[in-house]
């Protein structure tokens, strides 16, 4: 916002847009994944958000305040994934639950949270390289220093095409390759139900 469209404003609507979205999602939240499933409705959301960032990278922008328009909506679909991953953590417990019959649930959230605090270090690391390799430039005296024009286009690239690589991955992992679909956790809260009820006849 600052080196590309010398609008420092958007920046801060930018980012309470992206606050007002997940507040907007919240209340629904919950009767999306019943309806829909929580991976089925993150993939979608997923792609969805990809789609608008992929056009965001080839239509090349101008103006701060249409581009902050548009991305609400790609907050929209990444919102939807960013409240269902919590859930997530509840089914891989019961998942982990019903293969070993073991509640391992605190190692479940730990092993999780470990995870993603790997990944944060890693993002930050990754992005300070990308600027890096781009050629921005620091102001290491307190001077002002205007980017070239290969630099600012550089930054606009990056910052709409690796969200949108990123979103369709992470969309083609949860359709591929994360078993936990709607079907799939009927049948284990069924096989819960029934351990659970096993259990109380047993006392």
């Amino acid at each position: 916002y600052m080196d590309y469209f010398k609008n420092i404003g958007a920046m801060s609507v930018a980012g309470m847009m992206m606050t007002a979205c997940t507040l907007l999602l919240a209340p629904f939240a919950g009767k999306i994944a019943d309806k829909f499933g929580k991976k089925e409705a993150s993939a979608f959301g997923l792609l969805f958000s990809a789609a608008i960032y992929a056009f965001l990278f080839f239509a090349r922008i101008q103006n701060a305040w249409l581009y902050c328009g548009i991305l609400f909506f790609a907050n929209i679909g990444s919102g939807i994934f960013n409240l269902m991953l919590w859930a997530f953590i509840s089914d891989v417990i019961d998942y982990q639950t019903v293969e070993t019959g073991s509640c391992d649930g605190g190692t479940v959230y730990g092993v999780y949270s470990f995870s993603r605090k790997i990944g944060q270090a890693l993002a930050g690391g990754l992005g300070g390289f990308v600027i890096s390799a781009i050629g921005y430039q620091v102001s290491t005296g307190g001077q002002a220093i205007v980017q070239s024009e290969a630099v600012t286009s550089a930054i606009y690239s990056v910052t709409t095409g690796v969200p949108a690589v990123g979103y369709v991955v992470i969309a083609l992992i949860l359709i591929f390759w994360y078993p936990l679909s709607k079907k799939k956790m009927t049948e284990i809260k069924s096989k819960l139900d029934a351990m659970n009820a096993e259990v109380e006849e047993s006392l």
